[in-house]
């Protein structure tokens, strides 16, 4: 509930800032130099899909996650759902002989605010939430033999995004990745916390406001 209410409040806070930042537009037609200016200012609207691959934290060192999205772009926010996994390479002998390897999925929402908005290229702030599953699976020995728990991340991230095409749009994110608990033998949430690094690209139907 405490995460909820300081989520609304950061939305609430930053529409405030917005209001407060368009010209009013008696002004822009009385000063038509403006007009650019007001127009480069705002959001574009649109709906979306997003493949991401980025280096995400593990035990001994990075590897690597997917994720996809789906979204809304309206009046300088994005927001959407997206489903992420993680099928790395790090493995420990648990039971011996038998070896195990970590797997994790999870799902959430994001939220994200346009900070620079150029007819070329966006930057957003952006925030994301999600709950899913951790496990050690085994790759040797008996399949149905694991250890799993419940998995939360929060992430918030810078995201870069340059106009290919209308349709298309290419992007990279820095982001930090924020575990919550969990409890598996020889793997800490702190194993899976840390910077990343992530591309991809957006596709949909946008449309910029005209003047």
């Amino acid at each position: 509930m405490r995460e909820f209410l300081l989520f609304a409040s950061s939305i609430l806070i930053s529409s405030l800032l917005l209001a407060q930042e368009i010209p009013d537009t008696l002004e822009i037609e009385k000063e038509p130099g403006k007009i650019q200016q007001f127009v480069d200012r705002q959001q574009d609207l649109g709906i979306f899909g997003s493949i991401i691959y980025g280096t995400h934290p593990q035990p001994d060192g990075y590897g690597t996650n997917g994720r996809i999205e789906t979204g809304i772009l309206f009046n300088r926010y994005i927001f959407g759902a997206f489903y992420a996994g993680y099928d790395g390479d790090f493995s420990e002998k648990l039971i011996f002989p038998n070896t195990f390897t970590i797997e994790y999925e999870h799902a959430g929402l994001f939220l994200g605010y346009k900070l620079i908005q150029k007819s070329t290229y966006q930057l957003y702030g952006k925030l994301s939430f999600s709950k899913g599953f951790v496990q050690w699976t085994p790759s040797t020995g008996h399949p149905e033999t694991f250890f799993r728990d419940d998995l939360s991340f929060t992430q918030p991230e810078l995201q870069f995004e340059a106009t290919a095409l209308r349709f298309l749009r290419l992007m990279a994110s820095l982001g930090y990745k924020i575990s919550g608990p969990f409890s598996l033998p020889q793997l800490n949430p702190g194993d899976l916390e840390g910077f990343y690094i992530s591309g991809g690209f957006k596709f949909g139907w946008f449309k910029k406001p005209q003047p």
